[in-house]
């Protein structure tokens, strides 16, 4: 239903999920991701916070199963919670992602909407660094409909604050 109601009430944020190539499946990511094995070039995980039923999914072996499912050259990126409200979430995450990929940073951005208003994502990965790709060619035609992104904020979204970096 949540998914009905996003295309029928939030058209323009949603209408990417009526693309062909998009494929919605409503499980369990725990049970989902077990027996996968070099199958996703990225994995995006927006999941719900680190507490009661979520909590699976901030474990180690849940971290190493996304792992195992990338193929080479995988990233994944997953929401980490907000810096502000959060801080030993974050820290418990992070200490559990750096334990799986020898690649974990941190990227962040302004939400209003969300708790504190300041949000932080994770950058994983097997070999690739962020900021170490950029596809020109995607970014001339993005750029020219965002009124926010652009090149240097996109960059300056992996500079992280003095008490985050302490924090991590």
């Amino acid at each position: 239903m949540v998914i009905d109601a996003c295309k029928k009430y939030l058209p323009t944020i949603s209408c990417g999920l009526s693309d062909s190539r998009v494929e919605i499946l409503v499980q369990d990511a725990i049970e989902y991701i077990k027996d996968k094995k070099n199958e996703f070039d990225i994995v995006l995980i927006d999941s719900t916070d680190p507490m009661g039923p979520g909590e699976g999914l901030f474990t180690e072996e849940f971290y190493t199963n996304v792992k195992n499912s990338l193929k080479e050259g995988g990233i994944v990126a997953a929401q980490s919670e907000s810096p502000f409200v959060n801080k030993e979430e974050i820290k418990k995450m992070y200490n559990l992602l750096k334990k799986v990929f020898p690649v974990c940073s941190t990227y962040t951005s302004n939400i209003p909407t969300y708790p504190g208003g300041y949000w932080a994502w994770a950058f994983c990965s097997e070999s690739v660094k962020p900021l170490s790709y950029f596809a020109d060619d995607r970014y001339e035609d993005i750029v020219k409909t965002c009124k926010i992104y652009n090149r240097d904020y996109h960059n300056a979204r992996f500079a992280l604050p003095n008490y985050l970096k302490e924090l991590l």
